[in-house]
């Protein structure tokens, strides 16, 4: 991994967010994507998902 898999994972949300927000979904569900065969962790994927949708990541 070369560090910047938290902001591509990010990248991937973001479009979806802007769907949702176009269409007034009031709800909205992620996979875990980039765990299984990518390896990237349960717990960080989840991270970067919230952080993501609240708008805080960095």
């Amino acid at each position: 991994m070369d560090g910047n898999e938290a902001d591509l994972l990010a990248q991937s949300h973001l479009p979806c967010l802007e769907l949702a927000e176009a269409h007034q979904f009031l709800m909205i569900a992620f996979p875990a994507i980039s765990c299984g065969v990518y390896g990237y962790s349960l717990e960080e994927t989840a991270l970067v998902a919230l952080e993501t949708t609240t708008g805080k990541l960095d």
